[in-house]
């Protein structure tokens, strides 16, 4: 199985970044609801049409204790920290001497989780309350983050979400892929349940959020990135529900089905047409260069993330759209120095304009050269400066 260029958190746990904010035992089923989530329980039985096999422990957790638990789960997928940091400064995702892995800006942003390898969910207590269910209730923000994790633990039930975004995908734009369809469905029930909400509590709810926003650490690249499963998953949910009104188990059928790349998800017309991406070689290296982990693939989304700060949002659109399949060697130079060499195949006709972007993109970042080798494909190469060991 294919390494991760950049870290899927959600291979280890699935997240919410919305809401505000007991500590519980871990893992195992819960012998009975907590009074305290009832209520949210049944909503979101009736609204995914699905009843939960057992209860699900949850747990509430302070600030610290909440950061280092994202941590450890995200970084159970994969444990090179530097290398994954020092591959994002590359790419132009984080900068200058920032340390921030996905796992790091992960536990900066998100306040609730649900890890499929334990059957629980854990929220983070507001930083002004304390850390118990009923004053977690109190929320309205943390109310829907509840409503959103407790989606997600519902379909882990009934669809054993650890192995449909683990072992059963086959590389990275399979298990993005899969997360999207996974977020899609924790979001509408979310979004639903936010419209449920009184005009009081709505608002209050959209205050907390604000306020969680200004207190997070700048993480503009990398939080993109962790944030494409969610926006790019609800516009692909809602893209392929139109075309089967008479389907009311869309997302248990996507579920069961799900798409295979990110292409598929940000240009929903490609799923619907069955588009595959095709094999592309890693690239190889060179006489001075060693591999410094196992080959991996850069989906659509990825590449238009990378472009867009450079070549603005159309171009780095264009280049995604004509994606067919890539493949990365992940590699070091001689003085410690950590790069990736990225090999795009690329639709014909859209390959001399897809060069051009991804040349453009080279020049503006600290170390990068782009090549178009005249069969199809595009190779990107670039190295983390900012930090030589």
């Amino acid at each position: 199985m294919a390494r991760r260029l950049l870290t899927c958190v959600a291979a280890a746990l699935l997240l919410v970044g919305v809401g505000a904010g007991v500590s519980g035992a871990i893992g195992g089923n819960a012998a009975e609801w907590d009074p305290a989530v009832v209520d949210l329980v049944a909503f979101v039985e009736a609204e995914r049409g699905l009843r939960f096999e057992h209860p699900v422990p949850v747990a509430v957790l302070r600030d610290d204790e909440f950061a280092a638990e994202v941590g450890r789960a995200a970084r159970s997928a994969d444990a090179d920290d530097g290398r994954q940091a020092a591959e994002l400064r590359a790419l132009g995702l984080t900068s200058g001497h920032d340390s921030g892995t996905l796992a790091n800006v992960a536990a900066d942003r998100y306040v609730g989780m649900y890890r499929p390898s334990t059957g629980r969910i854990v929220v983070r207590a507001a930083r002004s309350a304390p850390a118990s269910t009923p004053s977690l209730m109190a929320s309205p923000a943390a109310r829907a983050t509840l409503v959103h994790e407790l989606t997600h633990a519902l379909d882990d039930q009934h669809h054993d979400l650890a192995r449909l975004g683990g072992s059963r995908a086959e590389t990275d734009g399979e298990r993005f892929a899969r997360r999207a369809v996974i977020e899609a469905s924790a979001l509408l029930v979310e979004r639903a349940y936010l419209d449920a909400m009184s005009q009081a509590d709505r608002d209050a709810h959209d205050r907390e959020l604000e306020a969680r926003r200004r207190a997070r650490t700048k993480h503009d690249g990398a939080a993109r990135l962790l944030a494409m499963p969610y926006v790019a998953g609800r516009t692909f949910v809602d893209a392929v529900a139109a075309t089967r009104p008479q389907s009311p188990g869309v997302i248990d059928d996507l579920l069961r089905m799900p798409p295979v790349s990110e292409k598929q998800v940000r240009w929903p017309e490609t799923f619907l047409a069955g588009e595959r991406p095709v094999h592309v070689d890693a690239p190889a290296l060179r006489e001075t260069e060693r591999r410094t982990a196992e080959a991996s693939d850069v989906g659509a989304i990825t590449l238009e993330t990378v472009l867009a700060p450079h070549v603005g949002d159309e171009r780095a659109a264009a280049a995604g759209r004509s994606w067919r399949g890539s493949a990365a060697t992940h590699y070091g130079r001689a003085d410690g120095t950590a790069c990736l060499r990225i090999a795009f195949a690329i639709a014909g006709a859209a390959v001399v304009a897809t060069a051009g972007a991804v040349a453009d993109a080279a020049a503006r970042l600290p170390d990068a050269t782009a090549e178009h080798d005249g069969r199809g494909r595009v190779v990107l190469d670039a190295c983390d400066v900012s930090r030589r060991r």
